[in-house]
C-alpha cells in the first residue's frame, strides 16, 4: 500500500495550503467489517483540524491589522505578532498528542484484531497435526514449486495450507520471514479489504493533520512582523510518533491501493498551489 500520497482535498488556507479531510464522515461509523467504533479516535483529528483552521484565520486577521498599523513601532509590531503567534500555539498544540495517540490506537487494533489467520486452540491436537503436515509438505517441495505454492496461497488458494504456514516460523515451511510477511499481508487484504483501506486513509489523515498544523503555524509566522525565530517551536509538530510507525509497518506490505491520486506530501512541501481552484480528489469523502 502506497502511503506516501496525499488523499485529502487540497485547499488554500490563508496564504498557505493544506490537504483537509472529511473526518466527520466517521461519526457513528465502525471500522468496516468490525464492531469497533471509529469516532473515539477520529474525533480528535476532526477537532484539531477544525481548531487549527479557526485559530489560523483569526491569527492572520490580527497580523494584517498589526502590519497595517502605521502608529506602531517595529518593536511594538514584533511584540504583538509574537503574542498572536503564541495564542495560535496555545490553541493548537494541546490537541496534537491526541492525534499521535489516535495512530497508536489504530495500530494496536489492526495488529491485534485484523489477523490473517486464527490461532489454534491449545487442545486442538488434530489441527496442530494437520498444520505440521502442511508445513512439511511446503518445506519438501523443490524451490520452484514452493515459490509457485506461495503465489497460489497469496491469491487465496489452499487457505488451509496458508493458515498452517502463517501459524509457524517461516523457515519450518521453507520460506523466508519476508515471504511469510507478504503472505500474511495478502491474507489480510482478502479478509478485511475495506477495513484496511479505511486505516490507510486515516493513517494519512494523521500525518497530514500534523503537517497542516505546522504549515499553518509557519504561515502565521510569515504573516507576522519579524518573528521568524519562532519557527523552531513547531519544527517537531510533524513527528507522528511510534504508533504511526507501527501502523505504517503493518499497512505497507498489504497489496491494496488507496483511492485517489493526489500528489505526495513530499511533492507538495506545504507550498500554496499554483491555482486556487486546484484540488486533488477527496479520497476521504
Amino acid at each position: 500500500m502506497n502511503l506516501k500520497k496525499s488523499v485529502g482535498t487540497l485547499t488554500r488556507v490563508g496564504t498557505t495550503s493544506a490537504f483537509l479531510h472529511n473526518f466527520a464522515q466517521y461519526q457513528s461509523e465502525s471500522l468496516p467489517g468490525t464492531t469497533w467504533p471509529l469516532w473515539p479516535n477520529v474525533g480528535p483529528l476532526h477537532r484539531v483540524q477544525t481548531t487549527m483552521i479557526d485559530a489560523h484565520s483569526k491569527a492572520l486577521e490580527k497580523m494584517q491589522v498589526i502590519r497595517e498599523n502605521a502608529d506602531l513601532t517595529v518593536e511594538a509590531k514584533v511584540r504583538r505578532s509574537t503574542a498572536v503567534f503564541d495564542a495560535f500555539i496555545d490553541a493548537v498544540k494541546p490537541g496534537l498528542p491526541a492525534v499521535r495517540e489516535t495512530a497508536g490506537n489504530l495500530a494496536a487494533f489492526a495488529i491485534g484484531k485484523l489477523l490473517p489467520v486464527l490461532t489454534l486452540a491449545p487442545a486442538d491436537a488434530v489441527g496442530a497435526s494437520l498444520d505440521a503436515e502442511c508445513r512439511a509438505y511446503a518445506s519438501d517441495l523443490p524451490n520452484n514449486e514452493r515459490m509457485k505454492l506461495l503465489m497460489d496461497l497469496s491469491r487465496g488458494r489452499d487457505p488451509r495450507i496458508a493458515a498452517a504456514i502463517l501459524r509457524g516460523p517461516a523457515r519450518i515451511s521453507g520460506f523466508t520471514d519476508d515471504q511469510v510477511t507478504r503472505l500474511a499481508a495478502a491474507g489480510i487484504a482478502v479478509a478485511y479489504p475495506e477495513a484496511v483501506i479505511t486505516l490507510g486513509l486515516l493513517a494519512i489523515g494523521v500525518r497530514e493533520t500534523l503537517m497542516n498544523a505546522r504549515s499553518m503555524a509557519l504561515d502565521v509566522i510569515t504573516n507576522g512582523v519579524r518573528i521568524d525565530k519562532k519557527a523552531p517551536e513547531v519544527s517537531n509538530w510533524i513527528d507522528p510518533g511510534e504508533g504511526y510507525a507501527q501502523l505504517v509497518t503493518w499497512l505497507e506490505p498489504i497489496p491494496l491501493e488507496l483511492p485517489g491520486s493526489g500528489p505526495t506530501d513530499e511533492m507538495l512541501k506545504n507550498n500554496p498551489p499554483a491555482d486556487d481552484d486546484e484540488e486533488s480528489e477527496d479520497a476521504a469523502a
